[in-house]
């Protein structure tokens, strides 16, 4: 009743080290020796490190996920084709129809049908 070990492949030599047949997680390399990956822990100190320090402001939204209509982050997106604007789908629905059908971004007549969603 052998479990079936993985292959290394894919994974450089210099990220593996020798293992014996009891460790759970080995796989077999090139030459049928087990081995398991090895950790680098100065990259995950480094790692850690940037992910702490990193400051993030969440009352900043990229314009391009917000909506020209609702001014909110979009919901449901879709894009318009006739500009390849995007808004939420309830919001350019909403607008389409009560504006007969006009664009909001461009102007041009736009069918509600012709939203590709995003």
């Amino acid at each position: 009743d052998n479990p079936r070990l993985k292959r290394s492949s894919g994974i450089p030599n210099s990220h593996v080290i020798p293992v014996s047949s009891n460790v759970k997680g080995a796989m077999v390399d090139r030459h049928g020796n087990l081995v398991m990956r090895s950790v680098d822990h100065s990259a995950l100190a480094t790692d850690s490190k940037k992910s702490l320090s990193m400051e993030t402001d969440d009352s900043v939204v990229p314009p391009e996920l917000t909506c020209s209509i609702c001014k909110e982050i979009v919901q449901n997106a879709v894009i318009i084709p006739c500009c390849g604007e995007c808004f939420c789908d309830g919001c350019i629905r909403e607008y389409l129809l009560e504006n007969e059908f006009v664009c909001f971004a461009c102007k041009q007549d736009v069918s509600p049908d012709a939203l590709v969603p995003n």
